[in-house]
């Protein structure tokens, strides 16, 4: 969804209403969620997790969401996509 790797929540939202799929792998090869991990926009993090955007999913390099926000050094995103201790 090009609107997250753009940072329009607004047209994000809209699409995610409409029945988008937030887990479509693009011909990149990354899904919604790794565009916006490597974006910083946390806002769509949570958005796309709340739509169910699957965090472990990888892409052609074998990378997570997580990863790629690791990569970025995008504190405040590895925060929301690190799985929670229990």
């Amino acid at each position: 969804m090009i609107a997250c790797k753009l940072g329009y929540d607004k047209i994000a939202k809209l699409y995610i209403q409409n029945g988008a799929n937030v887990n479509t792998i693009g011909r990149n090869g990354n899904t919604s969620l790794h565009e916006v991990a490597g974006s910083n926009h946390i806002n769509l993090i949570k958005m796309l997790l709340k739509a169910n955007a699957d965090p472990n999913v990888t892409n052609k390099n074998g990378k997570t969401a997580l990863d790629i926000a690791i990569s970025k050094e995008y504190c405040n995103i590895i925060n929301v996509l690190q799985p929670k201790e229990e």
